[in-house]
């Protein structure tokens, strides 16, 4: 006598199958996130054969909307990719929303927004961490470039009109706009971003 047909359980299988797509993509996560890592460690290490020149500004390139920006070292920190983020209501336009970096709450500025950059684009988006004095705090960009050391006296204001952001610090001749960062205290809307609690 023959055993019949054996019943699948497919509770049991597709509750394997939900667990091996979570772990394929928790492995995946890690590792883009170990290689954002290396690559910021290895963007913000300086040249050991290079001397800087002089009066230079060591920046991190990177493209926010349709225009190519310069992010001073001294200012942006760890670049990591942006992931999810969660929005706050009630909060202004100028902050994207709340991502978890390391265990901690890191409210995340919209650099779109205060730059008048258009739409953010498609691409999967990167979060670059802020030093002092706007620790605690990241900005969105859209593509990481890379390292630069620039001449500050070649950017400008072209033609002395006022720039679009208070953010803006100048235009170089290939169009290349150098951000500061720590000019956000003067946007209207982070003294709200800063003063309102973050939620757990």
């Amino acid at each position: 006598m023959t055993a019949g047909p054996t019943a699948i359980d497919w509770t049991a299988v597709w509750a394997r199958l939900s667990a091996a797509r979570s772990a394929t993509r928790r492995i995946e996560e890690e590792r883009l996130d170990g290689l954002f890592r290396r690559r910021a460690d290895h963007l913000a290490r300086p040249p050991e054969s290079a001397e800087r020149p002089a009066g230079a500004i060591r920046a991190l390139t990177a493209r926010i909307g349709r225009e190519r920006y310069a992010l001073p070292v001294t200012q942006a920190g760890e670049v990591a990719p942006l992931g999810r983020w969660v929005p706050v209501p009630g909060w202004p336009p100028a902050l994207l929303g709340v991502v978890n970096r390391r265990g901690v709450p890191c409210p995340v500025i919209d650099l779109h927004h205060l730059l008048n950059a258009g739409a953010p684009s498609g691409t999967a988006a990167c979060a670059v961490a802020l030093r002092r004095p706007v620790q605690g705090y990241a900005v969105r960009i859209d593509e990481v470039g890379e390292i630069l050391d620039l001449d500050a006296t070649a950017f400008t204001i072209p033609g002395g009109r006022e720039p679009v952001s208070p953010l803006v610090a100048g235009v170089g001749p290939d169009g290349l706009i150098l951000l500061d960062l720590n000019r956000l205290d003067a946007i209207p809307a982070f003294p709200i971003l800063r003063d309102a609690p973050t939620p757990s």
